[in-house]
């Protein structure tokens, strides 16, 4: 078996930190916390506190770890940018630290606001995606994968060139609507930056490209 890289070890440890907040805080938790909310910060979804403290943090742990050793492999098998690489390895680490604490302390009663601060993480990482996924090479693992990227170099980089700027520009509209109070626009943004990168993609396949 490979030897695991360092990088992946300490991504996996940050991911677990929170528990040690949680074993901290897990007598002054209340037996349910909250741990989903939606527009307009109302809870809709609730877990055990032993899920929010250790399972959370465990799941999360385990997911950046198949992440991980996936990015290993494909920075060894192809010359994908590293960048791109590094944004898959830290994001799962990033959101564990900040998402678990802050359902920790709001079951305590510290007042958050989940829906900007979540739409700030989300905005953030559309921004760094995009200006990104322009440098990123054709591979089966980072970006936008569709039978035809996958087939074709000049589809992939033109589809990749595009979606740049559609994931930038969709970050930055995120961030807008959100602190002006229009979140549920977020939804069509998201749906967006989905859907006109596969669109555009499919046309330059049928034009031969």
């Amino acid at each position: 078996m490979k030897k695991l890289s360092k990088l992946t070890v300490i991504t996996t440890i940050l991911t677990l930190l929170p528990i040690v907040l949680g074993a901290a805080l897990y007598s002054r938790l209340p037996d349910t916390v909250v741990t989903h909310w939606g527009f307009n910060n109302e809870p809709n979804g609730w877990s055990p506190k032993w899920m929010a403290c250790f399972g959370i943090p465990l799941i999360m742990a385990a997911i950046n770890f198949v992440l991980s050793v996936v990015a290993d492999k494909e920075e060894t098998a192809v010359k994908t940018s590293n960048t791109a690489m590094n944004i898959a390895r830290w994001t799962v680490p990033v959101l564990s630290m900040l998402l678990v604490p802050m359902m920790l302390f709001s079951a305590l009663g510290v007042p958050f606001d989940v829906e900007k601060i979540a739409s700030a993480i989300v905005s953030l990482l559309l921004i760094v995606i995009g200006n990104y996924l322009p440098k990123c090479r054709r591979n089966k693992y980072v970006g936008i994968r569709l039978p035809w990227t996958l087939k074709s170099d000049e589809n992939w980089d033109k589809t990749h060139r595009l979606s740049g700027y559609v994931w930038m520009l969709g970050g930055l509209i995120m961030v807008i609507v959100t602190w002006i109070g229009r979140p549920q626009i977020t939804l069509i943004v998201l749906l967006a930056i989905i859907l006109i990168p596969t669109v555009y993609s499919f046309i330059l396949h049928r034009r031969g490209v």
